[in-house]
């Protein structure tokens, strides 16, 4: 049962514990990059031996060798998840600057630019950081002592770095740069001290190129990313021509006589390869199309504000007619990932692109034939028009470059996932903001948004210090041993990915966050 007649105390919780969250803060949105998270780390976390399905598995790896295969098509639930946060990260831009003063001259443009270059310098700093101290990074002995140690001093050496520390407890704003200041210092004298016997491809001491490049490729999307939102932040068409600009250069990097030209030049140009890739910006196809996402999210935010917000029944209309219609509004877009995610692994193309036809016509039924009202209908519909064109221009490009592809990623994994990620917006909005859930469900909701408003921690709380801490109290063997084998083996993803959702949620609950 998804929707009751009252809210718990969970949800509203968390709309109350900030008066202003509702016009600072979207839930949806966050639900999506909490989802995207957990994903993350159990996909990484699930057993890699055993007899799982392929499908539990990124397409290009299956097992039981898990050897990556190139020239293998198709994508699975694990392929959904950094596509999914890159779209949320672009999302949250018009979000991030809804009330902020905006630049307009060019000076004021230099010190955004500044900012942003420093953020994403701080990104690509933790990407290197993480990287060097994550424990079997350090050393393959899951039994030494100082691998774990080492993990644990990175993870609080991390919160030194990152952290917004509440007002009650850091008052004086020049604390505020001494802090993180110490952090850095004390994080890069750590790296240096350290030798990497495990990794000699790397060399035994750092090295900038020892990195996750996951969050390297984030650092370079968010600095790119912020800076064309804010040059094109009232022409949408304009930053959607722009990409059709490195469109140009995307496919001519397959023609012969690129090599030589000045599109060959600027594709491989760079100060630095371990920071920055031109390779890296394919991502903003992602992105930027989740900047638009963002822009209406706002808009509806904005003209939700000028409404009766204390008329419940304008809000919440229970009668059979608007829970049904409420139902249709969560089912029927995301229905589109598992079809997808079914269809393309299979490559049953025929039957999924018959099946996509079916829920576009289903959804333009439900989204666009019908009188939008609210602030909220016509977010719906908006988000619906923008997911359609960008699932089909996936599924146009789906046979281009040997089917659809994570690594290396292809256009059709481009395009589709943005509109699967604007489909599951969908979904995630009339959820978060209309329905009226049963208990159970939003507990696990309430879980899901609060990873998502602190990811960063998120992402490394498994490894280092869940790990180390295992590590360090002899129970690593035990844990490994006790859920051997492939189901068991998923359990003990399950479980640990649990535990990082919870320390998670601790910290955000007492409003301890990581921020660049």
């Amino acid at each position: 049962m998804l929707f009751t007649n009252s809210h718990s105390g969970l949800l509203v919780g968390i709309l109350e514990s900030n008066k202003s969250m509702q016009q600072s803060r979207a839930l949806s949105l966050d639900a999506l990059r909490g989802l995207s998270i957990i994903g993350m780390v159990l996909s990484g976390s699930i057993t890699f031996a055993g007899s799982l399905p392929a499908w539990m598995y990124h397409a290009q790896v299956p097992p039981p060798e898990h050897r990556f295969v190139p020239t293998l098509p198709g994508i699975t639930w694990v392929d959904l998840v950094f596509p999914f946060f890159l779209f949320s990260m672009g999302a949250a831009i018009p979000l991030a600057f809804q009330h902020r003063a905006l630049p307009e001259t060019w000076r004021e443009y230099l010190a955004h630019g500044r900012t942003i270059l420093k953020r994403g310098l701080l990104l690509a700093f933790f990407a290197i950081f993480t990287q060097h101290c994550k424990v079997f990074a350090y050393s393959t002995n899951e039994q030494a002592w100082m691998p774990h140690c080492v993990g644990l001093l990175g993870y609080a050496l991390l919160f030194l770095t990152f952290t917004r520390f509440p007002k009650t407890l850091v008052k004086s704003a020049q604390w505020e740069n001494i802090l993180p200041a110490s952090g850095i210092a004390l994080s890069a004298g750590l790296m240096i001290f350290l030798q990497y016997p495990q990794h000699p491809s790397f060399g035994m001491s750092w090295n900038p190129q020892r990195s996750d490049i996951i969050l390297l490729v984030l650092s370079n999307v968010a600095v790119f990313g912020t800076l064309l939102w804010l040059l094109t932040r009232t022409n949408t068409l304009l930053r959607m021509g722009l990409l059709g600009f490195y469109l140009a250069l995307r496919l001519s990097q397959n023609e012969a006589a690129f090599i030589g030209s000045w599109q060959h030049w600027f594709w491989f140009a760079t100060p630095a390869a371990w920071l920055f890739k031109v390779y890296f910006l394919q991502y903003l196809f992602i992105a930027l199309v989740g900047t638009v996402a963002g822009e209406l999210i706002v808009k509806a935010m904005q003209e939700q504000h000028k409404v009766a917000i204390h008329d419940e029944t304008a809000i919440h209309d229970e009668t059979p007619k608007a829970l049904s219609n409420l139902a249709l509004r969560v089912i029927i877009p995301f229905l589109f990932i598992p079809v997808n995610l079914v269809g393309l692994f299979t490559r049953e193309l025929w039957w999924n692109f018959a099946a996509n036809l079916a829920l576009i016509g289903l959804g333009y039924w439900l989204f666009t034939t019908k009188n939008a009202f609210s602030p909220a209908e016509k977010l719906h519909k908006n988000l619906w028009n923008w997911g359609v064109y960008w699932l089909l221009l996936g599924l146009a490009f789906e046979v281009f470059e040997g089917g659809i592809k994570k690594d290396k990623s292809t256009l059709s994994y481009y395009f589709l996932t943005n509109g699967l990620a604007l489909f599951l917006l969908i979904t995630l909005h009339v959820i978060t903001e209309e329905c009226k859930l049963w208990r159970g469900f939003q507990v696990i909701l309430t879980s899901i948004i609060e990873c998502g408003q602190n990811p960063m921690i998120a992402y490394v709380t498994g490894g280092m210090l869940l790990l180390p801490l295992l590590g360090l109290t002899g129970l690593l063997p035990w844990y490994n041993e006790a859920f051997s084998g492939a189901w068991l083996g998923f359990l003990r993803g399950v479980l640990f990915t649990g535990l990082v959702v919870v320390i998670t949620q601790l910290f955000t609950r007492r409003r301890i966050f990581w921020r660049t």
